[in-house]
């Protein structure tokens, strides 16, 4: 094992995570695990203090105002930095943060007017005076009212969580053209760029600080899109490219940049930080998101956009909610933003007890886990752990038994995140749907994703899946979500297993055999014909017979005996049919009420009758 390995952890583990006795959650890219001192603390906190809503000014309302500056700052020092450079907006995840962007990034800085018409009269007189103008631009035989517009462009990687791909639809009006670039071609654009006169950084004058300063009219601005960490295979993207694309941003196909034009750059690092150290006076992205349950595990519903104050003037906002303005009025289009870029940005009452119960979470993965170079370097041993045994498996004819994703062989975590994704293959080459082994490691009560995790791009990448693939896929009624795995024998998604910082060895241990026990083909034993001629050989193969076959329609519950069986489409006809529910439709296992292995079930195949007995009552269906 890897020197690396927080052994610490396993201990905490069985005081701090009692929900994990006798599961296996390996799923903390899409969300990590609150620990039970954790929800101690923010249930004393809650109980012990009195909070009030900011808005207000009384003791409560002062309370919750001083509390959340201070967890703001607390959360900027996690990641290296202050006020002075970043300011933090809360939002409700990642989505909202880049959502933000998406609808307030300035692709090009011209001024604009806005005409507010206020009866009939004007309105007619302002559409002759667009006819006019119109008649004017056919006679000339021009196609544009703008001759002097500039737009910056909005590139982004393939390989980033959909809520990156959506942007955009928000932005194409406002920009010259949009480009999503694999990998390659996002280094080719970078070095290209960087071979040509290098573009200016995008500086600011100390009056943005208050937010009022706005650079010169026709600058294009330009935004590049990229994750610190891919959320699909753990793929971890050089850091440096911020810098690069700051410098000198990119040189995309079919376009001709400017000297003015400025790039700015936004980094999603949501997967990343959950389990990896960010220093912003290192790395500094203009722009950089977060969700906080993927690091605390809660509260959900809260994350962050990081901005850097060179960016603080590319942000155009529109809209203002409560809390947002210093002045407004109800019938003139008149309103003062704050000076502060987060209280401009924080539309309506902050979820305040959600952000104080952040410096719990903090404490709590202090407590257990150390600093989050600890958390990283324990999370990419247990990986590297399951990568290289899984790598390893094999069927009896010596085929590999899983198809990995990520291009990497677990060298560093500097390249490599807490993450494998793979496809299980048969011994022909043959692959199985990830519906099927999310079936079986649902049994082995193994916690995973399978699907392509809200990463469509990566997808397509790893998959080999073009766009027509994807469409004909819709066609034939496969979306996001659903369990149709495999079109043609093609797979649709894949599986993940992503691990966190109370994640052990067992943890890889117990997916690993699950894995093999599952779905991994032995070495078929060939019975050896003797020569009749021949005295027989006692010692040789012995022919077995089978007597009985043990079915489990429903799950936890006893097994179904019979002599023979009919085959179905998925084996044995009826076999892991049916679980048991509450009202709520929450399912029931014997860990909740292990009275439930008592049951017997029977079906008469005749009749179409499923019947239980529990000993001691009558059958009932």
């Amino acid at each position: 094992m890897s020197i690396n390995y927080n052994y610490s952890i396993e201990l905490a583990r069985s005081q701090d995570f009692p929900n994990l006795r006798d599961t296996v959650y390996v799923d903390h890219v899409g969300a990590t695990l609150y620990s039970r001192s954790q929800m101690e603390a923010v249930h004393k906190d809650l109980m012990s203090n009195l909070y009030g809503n900011p808005h207000s000014h009384n003791a409560s309302s002062k309370l919750s105002t001083d509390t959340v500056d201070q967890v703001r700052a607390r959360i900027l020092q996690m990641f290296n930095t202050n006020h002075k450079e970043y300011s933090l907006i809360f939002t409700s995840g990642c989505t909202a943060s880049l959502q933000i962007i998406a609808n307030c990034f300035r692709f090009g800085t011209g001024n604009h007017t806005c005409l507010l018409l206020n009866n009939v009269t004007q309105i007619a007189e302002c559409l002759f005076l667009i006819f006019v103008i119109l008649r004017i631009l056919r006679k000339e035989k021009k196609n544009y009212l703008f001759l002097d517009a500039q737009q910056g462009v909005f590139c982004y990687l393939d390989d980033n969580h959909t809520s990156v791909q959506g942007m955009r639809e928000a932005v194409a009006d406002r920009t010259s053209g949009i480009f999503c670039l694999d990998e390659q071609e996002l280094v080719q654009a970078i070095c290209g760029a960087e071979s040509s006169s290098p573009v200016a950084e995008s500086s600011v004058d100390p009056e943005s600080i208050n937010g009022e300063a706005t650079l010169p009219p026709t600058v294009p601005q330009s935004l590049v899109a990229f994750p610190a960490q891919s959320n699909f295979s753990g793929r971890k993207y050089p850091l440096e490219w911020v810098l690069r694309c700051k410098q000198s941003g990119l040189s995309v196909p079919s376009r001709k940049s400017s000297e003015s034009e400025k790039w700015f750059v936004l980094l999603d690092t949501a997967a990343y930080v959950s389990t990896s150290p960010l220093d912003l006076s290192r790395v500094q992205p203009d722009f950089a998101t977060v969700s906080f349950y993927k690091m605390f595990g809660y509260p959900t519903g809260i994350g962050a956009l990081l901005v850097h104050k060179r960016a603080w003037s590319s942000l155009d906002k529109q809209y203002f909610g409560g809390g947002t303005v210093a002045a407004s009025t109800s019938k003139g289009r008149f309103h003062a933003f704050w000076k502060s870029l987060h209280d401009r940005f924080e539309d309506g009452t902050v979820p305040f007890l959600n952000i104080i119960s952040l410096k719990h979470g903090m404490d709590a993965m202090q407590k257990l886990a150390g600093n989050m170079q600890v958390v990283c370097d324990h999370v990419f041993a247990v990986a590297r752990y399951f990568y290289q045994h899984l790598s390893k498996l094999q069927h009896g004819n010596g085929q590999p038994l899983a198809e990995i994703y990520g291009g990497v062989n677990f060298e560093t975590s500097c390249s490599q995140g807490g993450v494998v994704t793979f496809n299980i293959l048969r011994s022909d080459g043959a692959y199985i749907g990830y519906s099927e082994v999310d079936k079986f490691a649902n049994l082995h009560d193994v916690h995973l994703r399978t699907g392509c995790f809200c990463n469509i791009g990566a997808c397509q990448r790893f998959l080999s899946l073009s766009d027509k693939v994807i469409k004909e896929n819709f066609d034939a009624g496969h979306v996001c979500g659903d369990n149709m795995d495999l079109i043609a024998g093609r797979p649709t998604g894949a599986v993940r297993i992503s691990f966190g910082y109370m994640s052990t060895i067992d943890d890889a241990r117990v997916c690993l055999r699950f894995i093999a026990d599952s779905f991994l083909e032995k070495p078929v034993t060939i019975p050896a014909f003797p020569n009749p001629d021949c005295p027989s050989n006692d010692s040789g193969p012995k022919v077995r017979k089978l007597t009985d076959i043990h079915l489990y329609p429903l799950k936890s519950c006893g097994a179904f005996k019979v002599s023979e069986w009919e085959m179905g489409s998925k084996g044995l006809l009826y076999d892991r049919e049916w679980v048991l529910v509450t009202d709520a439709g929450v399912t029931i296992g014997q860990k909740k009420i292990p009275q439930i292995c008592m049951l017997r079930p029977h079906i008469d195949l005749e009749s179409r009758r499923f019947t239980l007995n529990f000993p001691g009552k009558s059958d009932f269906l």
